[in-house]
């Protein structure tokens, strides 16, 4: 199944054909021109004297009679797979699960095209915000880590000018116990008796003393004080690298939430076409055979409608579960969307991945999903193509729908392959 862009693009283009057949004049200007641009025609001086009520009423008569009914007509279900699958993806986040489930049913009430605008702005509102939520956190975190990198600023300068402090204060010292020492041995010289002389020791000795002492004093202060500093500042940077592991953890997080399939716990889309842009890239490098495989289950709506969208999300998260185990490591399986899957199988030929793709599909035959004690058959069927010669991405997958396409006209539960035609 394509994206929600894809199906309303093309359902749009399915639109401009039934205007075109209906009102070619019309058509020429395109359904979204039409519908949403005014009259090409100067407007009159009694026209510019309209009121605003008026001229939105003009624009809503200006219509076709083919437009206002498409408008009207009832929403594809293609559509409505589409959106129910982008919201699968809301549920996954964080606090969002009770939005998703409301907008669940807004899609399911949907019965007009023109009801699409609602629904669209409210899955955009919502996937905004948790942008909005993840940008705030992380420009919070970004602040918190600007302020402690001030901090290590401080305390760095702090020491800095600490070491400066004491060095001057150890020359300062230096020349004081200097002075005292030569005036002890001017007064020991100029001394006349003894008692002079132990007088004047003592009183030199108790200057260096206190100078020491005072000396001491103030390193032991500016010790403690950075010891302090420096305690805090390191339970900060253990706090700051806490912060960052659990913000690279929930970045690493949410790159796996955002590259898989909620329900079936598969790759999405978005994983496949990074993986897909990997793999055409070593193929034209090596030229080393790769083949791609579309999956689809067989009348998956009938089950739906039969059976439920419970069950048949049941059948989803099975098959998905079979299909994993069924392939190598080196392969790569992703949800494309509603009931489609997407195998990617490097190093295989397309002789090899038909084999093991019947394989897979017998498997699936034999599968005993049960409904109310009730076995329900569900089988796939397989496009399948191999790169060759200087195809692209979109011409193997083309390729590969095509022959899905066959599979099913064929009858479905059987895998069916297109080669590139040969270069001439």
């Amino acid at each position: 199944m394509a994206s929600i862009v894809d199906v309303v693009c093309l359902h749009l283009e399915q639109v401009e054909i039934e205007i075109s057949k209906s009102n070619p004049e019309q058509a020429k200007k395109g359904f979204l021109g039409g519908l949403f641009s005014r009259s090409s025609k100067e407007p009159s001086k009694l026209d510019e004297q309209q009121s605003e009520d008026e001229y939105s009423k003009g624009d809503e008569t200006s219509l076709s009679t083919e437009q206002a009914v498409l408008l009207n007509e009832a929403v594809p279900q293609d559509i409505k797979d589409s959106l129910q699958h982008l919201i699968e993806q809301l549920a996954s986040m964080d606090g969002y699960s009770e939005i998703a489930d409301l907008l669940k049913k807004e899609v399911k009430s949907i019965t007009q095209i023109i009801q699409l605008a609602k629904i669209l702005e409210m899955i955009t509102n919502a996937f905004v915000e948790i942008s909005d939520q993840e940008h705030i956190q992380f420009e919070k975190f970004l602040k918190t880590l600007n302020t402690r990198i001030k901090r290590v600023n401080t305390f760095i300068s702090d020491t800095l000018d600490y070491s400066k402090t004491a060095a001057t204060d150890s020359k300062q010292l230096n020349t004081s116990l200097n002075t005292n020492f030569s005036g002890m041995k001017d007064s020991l010289t100029n001394s006349k008796s003894l008692e002079d002389a132990t007088s004047v020791v003592f009183s030199h000795l108790d200057q260096m003393t206190e100078q020491l002492d005072q000396y001491c004093e103030t390193q032991q202060k500016n010790s403690e004080q950075l010891v302090q500093q420096m305690d805090k500042l390191s339970e900060q940077l253990r706090a700051t690298e806490d912060e960052a592991s659990r913000l690279k953890d929930d970045l690493a997080e949410q790159r796996v939430r955002a590259q898989t399939d909620p329900l079936t716990n598969l790759p999405n889309r978005y994983s496949y076409n990074e993986r897909l842009t990997q793999e055409y890239n070593r193929w034209r490098r090596y030229r080393n055979s790769l083949t791609l495989v579309i999956a689809d289950i067989d009348l998956f709506k009938q089950v739906n409608d039969v059976h439920g969208h419970a069950f048949g999300d049941k059948v989803l998260k099975e098959i998905a579960s079979f299909l994993s185990a069924g392939v190598r490591e080196s392969d790569f399986i992703a949800r494309f969307g509603g009931e489609e899957f997407i195998i990617l199988l490097p190093e295989t030929s397309i002789v090899d991945a038909t084999r093991a793709m019947n394989k897979i599909r017998l498997g699936v035959s034999k599968l005993e999903i049960t409904h109310q004690n009730t076995l329900v058959p569900v089988t796939l069927s397989f496009g399948l193509s191999e790169f060759d010669n200087d195809d692209t991405t979109k011409a193997v997958f083309e390729r590969a729908d095509q022959a899905l396409y066959r599979a099913k006209e064929k009858g479905r539960n059987r895998v069916c392959c297109l080669r590139a035609k040969a270069e001439e």
